[in-house]
C-alpha cells in the first residue's frame, strides 16, 4: 500500500456568472456556500510528498480555492490522476 496525497480544488468556471450571482445566491439554492456558484471542483492526486506540498503553497499563493486537502491508502500499482 502506498500512500496518495489529494487536494481537491475549486475553479472559477465563469466569471461573470460567479461575480453576478455571488450576491444572490437564493436563486441557485446555495446560501450557505456563495462561493460555489459558476465554479466546478476537481480531486488532484500526488505519490510524491515535496510536489504536493509545493503546489498546496503555490495554489494558497496565487488566490486558489482549496476545499480540503487528504491522503488515502492505495495499492502499490495505483496510478494518481486528476478526478472530476
Amino acid at each position: 500500500m502506498k500512500k496518495i496525497y489529494c487536494i481537491e480544488k475549486w475553479c472559477i468556471e465563469d466569471q461573470d456568472i460567479h461575480d453576478k450571482f455571488n450576491n444572490n445566491c437564493e436563486f441557485w439554492n446555495c446560501v450557505e456556500e456563495p462561493w460555489k456558484i459558476g465554479c466546478w471542483n476537481f480531486v488532484e492526486e500526488y505519490d510524491d510528498e515535496e510536489k504536493f506540498k509545493n503546489d498546496i503553497l503555490n495554489t494558497l499563493n496565487t488566490g486558489g480555492i482549496i476545499s480540503k486537502v487528504f491522503i488515502e491508502e492505495k495499492p502499490d500499482n495505483y496510478n494518481v490522476a486528476i478526478r472530476l
